[in-house]
């Protein structure tokens, strides 16, 4: 009796004391916020006024210098900033996605997840199962595998306080500075300084212009005279191209350091293939103006100008237009899969249908924040895709409902456990006629064994298995 009242005791002060430090915290929090907003709307205004005034003060030459100047400044600074502004608002929806993801994908045995939020249908059973295996229903965060896969990825301020348990990051600027330390942040500044540097041959500031930075090198004609203009509006498509998959990363939550990487590649990428291919250009006698609008395709589709020099240089060693052109199972023919998600999964490692049947589930929705039921899709199509390689065979079983691998597995068990016609004739539709199990097995026969060896498929097949949803009414077969 005494030791109950002891402890409730105990708490009435701890309970106290925490509710005045949030409540001291969240104050300061709040003021910080509100003083942050106003330095920035201040030195906005304060931009806004230097540019205007600049039109007035100054005399026209002067004025279009600092336009110029301007301009430079602010397109070379929007990807940084972007960047910024995304690892400053960084929500913890991130972790509770990514958690409830690994159970619906059956990823691991549930003791050794991350603890899923607290208001999900999975709570009780993580809880439980930790409970048995350990006895004890907390988790060392620090040990924890998919934790650190998330932390590597995030940063720790991305963690919720009541998985870390500590409430450090919620001072104010903290979470910032944290990220900044926890992804290296060279590549920023060294994308943002490329791009300062090709904004300032595009618009051609005054100074600039007094400088010859193009002159021919060592004044011999060993090496071919620089493109200025093709290699501008090269440097326009690659821009354009890295602005935009900068802002489909913000909104996506996926705008990380590598990102920069990757334009930083791109910008160099488009130099190299706009000098190799002018001098084909001056060659053949084409019109300049025409390689200045294939010089912004290029910046924009760089994988057009290395298919076009590929197969220049298979035709020159005398190789066949197939060899050339040879790609085999390509992710450009998986359904729902554009231009962007493509340019996402190779910069992964994911090239072909092949490397994404056997990627890291985990790893590629950490990194490319594609939406989990898309991506589980993809996987599931290129398991079917390489099993059929006739494009007029993935038609046939289109026709019939079947699009991926766990549509196939479905309607084959399900037509062979209701022992319905149907089977008979699913097993023969790619024999060009009946299936005579005496002379030659079935193809769907072998196709739905094979696919029983296929690691990822299993956790296709779980996460489409809906287990958290409440199963819908069982179809009725027609025999």
């Amino acid at each position: 009796m005494s030791s109950h009242g002891l402890r409730g005791v105990a708490r009435v002060p701890v309970t106290v004391v925490t509710r005045g430090t949030g409540s001291v915290k969240n104050t300061w929090f709040r003021a910080h916020s509100a003083l942050s907003r106003a330095v920035k709307l201040f030195v906005l205004l304060v931009v806004i006024s230097a540019v205007l005034s600049s039109t007035v003060l100054f005399e026209h030459t002067s004025q279009v210098l600092i336009l110029k100047t301007f301009l430079v400044f602010i397109l070379s600074l929007i990807p940084g900033w972007l960047y910024l502004q995304f690892i400053d608002s960084k929500a913890e929806r991130l972790y509770d996605e990514y958690v409830i993801n690994l159970f619906r994908l059956k990823i691991d045995d549930v003791s050794t997840l991350p603890p899923p939020p607290k208001d999900s249908a999975y709570e009780s059973e993580w809880r439980n199962a930790l409970t048995n295996k350990t006895h004890s229903a907390e988790i060392d965060s620090s040990e924890n595998l998919y934790l650190k896969k998330f932390e590597a990825v995030y940063g720790a301020a991305a963690i919720p306080s009541w998985v870390r348990h500590d409430s450090d990051s919620q001072r104010p600027g903290k979470g910032l500075a944290k990220a900044i330390r926890t992804e290296a942040f060279s590549p920023v500044i060294m994308t943002t300084a490329l791009l300062a540097i090709g904004w300032i041959a595009f618009v051609q500031p005054e100074l600039y212009r007094e400088l010859t930075i193009f002159k021919p090198l060592g004044g011999t004609r060993i090496l071919p005279d620089v493109p200025v203009d093709p290699l501008r509006f090269g440097f326009l498509g690659a821009y354009t191209f890295i602005l935009q998959s900068f802002v489909r990363r913000y909104f996506a939550s996926d705008l990380k350091t590598r990102a920069f990487v990757h334009a930083l590649m791109r910008v160099i990428l488009v130099a190299a293939l706009v000098m190799v291919v002018h001098p084909i250009w001056a060659y053949n006698k084409w019109p300049p103006e025409l390689e200045i609008v294939f010089a912004f395709t290029v910046g924009y589709f760089p994988d057009f100008a290395l298919r076009l020099i590929k197969r220049s240089a298979m035709a020159v060693v005398q190789f066949s237009r197939k060899e050339a052109d040879e790609e085999r199972f390509p992710l450009a023919h998986l359904d729902g899969l554009n231009l962007w998600y493509e340019t996402r999964l190779v910069e992964e490692g994911v090239e072909n249908m092949q490397n994404l049947s056997t990627t890291n589930i985990v790893d590629l929705m950490l990194h490319t924040r594609t939406p989990v039921a898309r991506l589980v899709d993809w996987i599931d199509q290129s398991f079917l895709y390489l099993r059929t390689t006739k494009r007029g065979d993935r038609e046939e079983l289109r026709q019939l409902g079947i699009r991926n691998a766990t549509d196939l597995i479905r309607v084959y068990d399900c037509s062979k456990e209701e022992k319905t016609d149907f089977n008979r004739k699913l097993r023969a539709v790619l024999q060009n006629g009946e299936a005579n199990s005496r002379s030659q097995p079935s193809l769907i026969d072998g196709i739905r064994y094979s696919l029983e060896g296929e690691g990822n498929l299993v956790h296709v097949r779980h996460y489409r298995a809906h287990e958290w949803l409440e199963a819908p009414p069982k179809i009725t077969t027609i025999s």
